[in-house]
């Protein structure tokens, strides 16, 4: 499932009435520049650094993040509504961007491709297929199913693809997080390369609910 949200659409939140009209974003524009599905080495120490940064910091060692599979750049199911947030801090950190990094992240919008599965921290992650999303979300009282079946979730959260730069040293990713009918946000990260380790530089909250 497609739930493509580009810098494009990105950018049109800053000039968007507040309050999005539908549940899930629109699509993101056809990929141009960037491989069908071809991982990257530093996939696994991006996504785990931007999950360390946004969903487990401050949280107790039992936290556990359960994600989407598939890579995926719009609203987490479960969602009732949502809400666009203040501009300021996303164009902050597009401007930090470098262009090549925000051309490679249009292009992987438009992909759905699997998580690895060595995301870490070791023991706190786990990864929920479409298939289980889709049998979750189905019924009423799906978060109440949920919880029982993920005990300690800081709720379900959806990873896009990552864009780089040319030079592989800075990477933009998005991560939706939903926990409950009127509880989640999603936002921007942006990631530079520092004596082999990825560190979060800049985070900019897209929307909230």
């Amino acid at each position: 499932m497609n739930r493509g949200v580009s810098l494009v659409f990105a950018l049109s939140l800053v000039l968007a009435p507040p309050l999005l009209a539908a549940p899930r974003a629109p699509d993101a524009p056809p990929a141009t520049s960037a491989q069908p599905c071809t991982p990257s080495d530093d996939d696994s120490a991006i996504y785990s650094a931007v999950l360390q940064e946004i969903i487990l910091k401050d949280k107790s060692d039992e936290t556990r993040a359960v994600l989407y599979s598939k890579t995926s750049a719009g609203l987490p199911p479960g969602l009732a509504g949502s809400s666009s947030s203040d501009a300021e801090d996303r164009q902050t950190l597009l401007a930090a961007a470098d262009v090549s990094t925000r051309n490679d992240f249009d292009a992987k919008t438009s992909l759905t491709c699997d998580l690895p599965a060595n995301i870490g921290p070791a023991g706190r992650v786990t990864l929920v297929t479409p298939e289980e999303e889709a049998k979750l979300f189905a019924k009423s009282g799906a978060w109440k199913t949920f919880g029982q079946k993920y005990p300690n979730a800081a709720g379900l959260t959806l990873l896009s693809g990552i864009g780089f730069n040319k030079l592989h040293t800075q990477a933009l990713v998005y991560l939706g997080n939903s926990c409950g009918l009127l509880c989640g946000s999603g936002q921007f990260a942006l990631l530079a390369k520092k004596h082999d380790k990825w560190v979060v530089q800049k985070t900019a909250l897209l929307w909230t609910a």
